[in-house]
């Protein structure tokens, strides 16, 4: 009874907000709440406090997320650069001093800088308050499609809740849903979505069981033949454990507990003794595409919508926050005259490669070495020898991004 009042209610706040914006124009709709929509929303009210934005997502907040839950340093710079930086800490994300690997029966630990933990239900959570502290308007619980116009320079987005739609009017879109593709932009000559044939699934969950057979305050990162899990504290003291895991692989397990379990085992990691029935997992699409083309028609990709790499190296949330971050100063070009959308769109496209593209190269040649046991072998065996030639790789990875 109670959970059904709790959806009567979120219901009708949603019919509320819709009807409130009903025929409204705005300057920008950002579909997606995560860090890179979030981040573009922010920085785009911070450029102009009058500007009319609008954040959506089609998720109820706060939510869970399939997630690594890492913040390394080059994401908590763009933290600062937006002014949100003690946002992590007074949130109680615990530091992350080390990462430990675990292959077969070798191990060995490497050192980090500056990075934290938290969750994504409470990263995503403040980073929304953030946005609508600058004033912006944001609608959990909405999904939105993107649609053309029959007046110039303006893009129609169709708002969806769970009993109703309307449709507005924007100057520009920004779309920020995450690895999903846009069904509203498979008409569009520019929207050209490549998932990688040897791409993996992303699986995660959570539990307060087992959280003690793993040292605190440090990342554990199991590698297997059918794909490397990660494990590590939260501000709650539980423990996040997300994997990219063949698809086959979880079907041949027969289901994704089990999947994970043998992904523990293989690389000789503890187990968990916790009942199937008492942990939930989420899960993506495949995780390693690329767009041809991030840009286009008044509409702009960030984060995960605009391309994904297998994220062993724990940089997506860092990816994600640049891109929206960057993403927004490119728009601001375009609603103050500056750039016409079409110089907006080439734009965007060379700054994302140029800012993003020699990164997720690496993380591409990472991810297809870990397939081949004779290279992670020889890998984990000269870091034990020498553990400071992985400094210039960690450093790389940490290295705060191109600003436009």
């Amino acid at each position: 009874m109670t959970h059904s009042k709790n959806n009567h209610s979120q219901v009708s706040i949603v019919s509320e907000k819709l009807a409130a914006i009903r025929n409204r124009h705005f300057d920008v709709v950002v579909i997606g709440a995560g860090p890179a929509g979030s981040l573009a929303g922010i920085h785009l009210m911070q450029q102009d406090i009058g500007r009319r934005v609008l954040l959506i997502d089609k998720a109820t907040f706060p939510r869970d997320k399939t997630c690594g839950c890492c913040i390394n340093h080059a994401a908590l710079r763009e933290l600062e650069v937006i002014g949100a930086e003690a946002m992590v800490e007074c949130a109680g994300g615990p530091n992350i001093n080390d990462v430990q690997l675990y292959f077969k029966r070798q191990r060995t630990r490497i050192e980090l800088h500056r990075t934290k933990a938290l969750s994504r239900g409470l990263l995503d959570s403040k980073l929304t308050g953030e946005f609508t502290r600058h004033g912006g308007i944001f609608l959990d619980g909405v999904a939105g499609q993107v649609e053309e116009s029959e007046a110039d320079n303006e893009r129609l987005v169709t708002l969806r809740s769970s009993t109703e739609s309307i449709t507005i009017s924007t100057d520009a879109v920004v779309i920020a849903t995450g690895l999903k593709h846009q069904s509203g932009l498979k008409g569009e000559s520019w929207y050209q979505p490549q998932v990688a044939s040897n791409a993996r699934i992303g699986l995660a969950t959570r539990t307060f069981r087992n959280a003690d057979r793993f040292k605190p305050n440090r990342l554990h990162m199991g590698i297997a033949k059918h794909g490397y899990v990660g494990l590590v504290h939260l501000e709650d003291g539980s423990l996040d454990i997300a994997a990219a895991v063949d698809a086959n692989f979880v079907k041949h397990e027969g289901g994704p507990q089990a999947a994970m379990n043998s992904l523990l085992f293989g690389s000789d990691m503890p187990t968990l003794d916790v009942a199937a029935e008492d942990l939930r997992f989420t899960g993506t699409p495949l995780l390693t595409q690329r767009q041809e083309y991030v840009a286009g028609e008044g509409v702009y990709l960030a984060g995960d919508a605009a391309g994904y790499v297998e994220p062993f190296t724990g940089e997506g949330i860092g990816w994600a926050m640049a891109s929206g971050r960057t993403v927004a100063d490119v728009v601001d070009k375009v609603l103050s005259g500056q750039l016409t959308h079409q110089a907006a769109a080439q734009m965007w496209n060379d700054e994302y490669r140029r800012m993003l593209g020699g990164r997720q190269g690496v993380c591409r040649w990472v991810a297809t070495a870990l397939r081949h046991p004779l290279w992670v072998r020889t890998a984990i065996s000269m870091l034990r020898i020498a553990p400071p030639i992985a400094r210039p790789f960690t450093r790389r990875i940490s290295r705060p991004y191109i600003t436009t």
